[in-house]
């Protein structure tokens, strides 16, 4: 006999909070609310799935959470790896993107991404510009965000024959003309300027090892600058509002996308200090936001049945969610710090960076997901493996940087 919904309540434990409206709700009646009840009315029969007769019971924990379905999310990040149909156009400038998250997401998930060494290698041949910098598509210009994300690709497969690709004498060059005289960086030639250029440039300046000093022809040597941090502090706290938050240039409103989510674990070991992995202990004080609530999203409302992670249930998976859904659990599931570094150098701190396993508690949030995740750590600064940035950084430290009459002595 099937077990009703009644039987089912004793089996599962599922909060009332995630199964019904808020008790307090605001009268005001915009688009935004409307849309925000639209999609309330499609999470809750997910988020008490379990308790639905008409479901498999033994697909739920105890907490009634669906586990995470592994292969179905690697095989379809492994499907937005390969040929996308001409009706894909639009997506052309994002290659280097679509790599990325494809890539980052299988780590992840604890796929073995060997296999798309050579792939990388040729698709990112063909991105790279003479005059330094990788394009979004074929024939493209070089882009930041683009370099970045091919930067990072390269990172995740690793390979000598893949670091040896990038041309750091054209690169440096490239980035020394995007530095502006407010400090800030360019995002491409002639385009916008904002935080989001000044990010991408200090991540590949730092993880291939590329000199600070800002190459003789370079525009913002005539605002005084000589190297590329020069006025960054300056910009960014100009980017920095009233109500505490980042905005991508000075005067525009504070923007979530500008307060890089690695910012937390950041600010949360500048006010504790560096530590080890064996000092780590559980943080009495709890996490800014509900791990447990984060996870019942996630796995309840955010896995598409034929594979892949979405934004909400209406809307269809693609690698972007799945990537940056998963990085969501993998923060959750893991405390990260950072120690004294042991080396110097300007960039020393962040490649100083550790994670740990967060050890569940039967009371505690991570319990509730804990049975059926097994989510890979990320660098908290980089956005890629720990393993990854430690390679990529000790192939850079080992190559010579070739003298020229621009590159300083």
């Amino acid at each position: 006999m099937l077990p009703q919904d009644d039987d089912l309540a004793d089996i599962f434990s599922i909060p009332s909070h995630f199964r019904t409206l808020p008790p307090l709700r605001d009268e005001v009646v915009t688009a935004t609310s409307i849309a925000q009840d639209e999609t309330t009315d499609e999470c809750l029969p997910l988020l008490a799935a379990a308790l639905d007769a008409r479901e498999n019971p033994l697909a739920f924990n105890q907490f009634g959470i669906p586990k995470l379905r592994v292969e179905d999310h690697a095989e379809f990040l492994r499907n937005n790896l390969a040929r996308f149909p001409a009706r894909a156009v639009g997506l052309d400038a994002s290659r280097p993107w679509l790599v990325y998250w494809g890539l980052l997401g299988l780590h992840f998930l604890g796929e073995n991404i060997a296999f798309a060494r050579s792939s990388v290698f040729n698709t990112f041949f063909a991105l790279q510009n003479a005059t330094g910098g990788f394009g979004g598509g074929h024939g493209h210009n070089s882009h930041l965000a683009t370099t970045y994300g091919t930067i990072l690709s390269i990172a995740i497969v690793g390979g000598d024959t893949n670091y040896r690709l990038i041309d750091r004498m054209a690169m440096w060059r490239w980035l020394g003309r995007l530095k502006k005289e407010s400090g800030g960086f360019q995002i491409s030639e002639g385009a916008e300027e904002d935080t989001r250029g000044t990010y991408c440039a200090l991540v590949i300046l730092s993880l291939l090892n590329l000199p600070m000093e800002l190459p003789h022809d370079a525009p913002s040597r005539a605002a005084g600058f000589k190297t590329f941090d020069d006025g960054i502090g300056e910009y960014i706290s100009r980017c920095q509002t009233y109500e505490g938050g980042i905005s991508g240039t000075p005067g525009n409103e504070a923007h979530g996308a500008h307060w890089i989510g690695g910012c937390w674990p950041m600010i949360q070991n500048a006010l504790f200090g560096p530590s080890t992995p064996e000092q780590y202990e559980e943080d009495s004080a709890g996490d800014l936001y509900s791990a447990e609530g984060l996870a019942r999203y996630i796995m309840c409302c955010c896995q598409a049945l034929p594979g892949g992670l979405r934004d909400k249930p209406s809307m269809n998976p693609d690698s972007y969610h799945t990537c940056y859904t998963l990085s969501g659990i993998s923060t959750t599931e893991h405390h990260h710090g950072y120690q004294t570094p042991q080396e110097p150098g300007q960039f020393a701190s962040a490649f100083s960076w550790w994670a740990v396993k967060k050890t569940p508690q039967e009371d505690g949030d991570i319990a509730a997901f804990e049975d059926g995740t097994e989510i890979e750590p990320m660098h908290p600064i980089y956005a890629i493996p720990h393993a990854a940035v430690d390679e990529i950084r000790k192939w850079s430290l080992s190559q010579p940087w070739r003298p020229s009459l621009d590159s300083p002595s």
